[in-house]
């Protein structure tokens, strides 16, 4: 039996363990020590100056007091980054109100930084705590297409929290609403 050989059930030597690490490390990356890496390609330098925005700015309000039972007109304000040749606004749910009127309005070309605003109304339910009234926005132009959502939140009875002015330890005023725990 050769002298190097270990017999089963004994464990390999160090020194040979470590000529056959040696020589597998070689046998594996020897070929690519011969050929340098190419260089690489420098890059060019980017900077990046600002946070990415959404090309389109959706603004609802209520026109109208809102009250159960009455017809409230909503203006949806459609504000542009980069401008559209045409598109449109539907009213894609009305959280449990009734629409009173047109679910859908097209929208005028409209240039960089400009505005366009469409009218809707709905009508508030005589029972129900909240309606959350959900607008969808498409907008085509010479940078294709874009779609934005927006929602609106009517409460016939106002919000259900009330914020009480305080000043922190710090001197700011904030608006201070009380929380529940919801138990789970």
């Amino acid at each position: 039996m050769s002298q190097n050989v270990s017999p089963p059930g004994r464990h390999v030597s160090p020194a040979t363990f470590i000529t056959l690490s040696f020589l597998t490390a070689a046998f594996l990356y020897g070929p690519f020590a011969a050929d340098p890496a190419p260089a690489a390609a420098p890059h060019p330098r980017v900077i990046c100056s600002g946070a990415v925005q959404h090309p389109l700015a959706i603004h609802v309000d209520a026109l109208d007091p809102i009250r159960r039972g009455a017809v409230v007109r909503l203006r949806v304000a459609t504000g542009t980054a980069r401008g559209f040749e045409r598109g449109q606004v539907r009213l894609t749910s009305s959280g449990g109100a009734t629409v009173a009127g047109a679910p859908r309005a097209e929208l005028r070309a409209v240039p960089a930084g400009g505005q366009a605003t469409s009218e809707f109304r709905v009508q508030v339910p005589a029972q129900g705590r909240r309606f959350l009234i959900q607008f969808r926005v498409e907008t085509e132009g010479e940078d294709g297409l874009s779609a934005r959502g927006a929602a609106y939140n009517l409460l016939p009875d106002g919000p259900s929290e009330q914020a009480h002015e305080v000043t922190s330890a710090t001197g700011v005023k904030l608006h201070e609403v009380a929380a529940l725990r919801i138990e789970r």
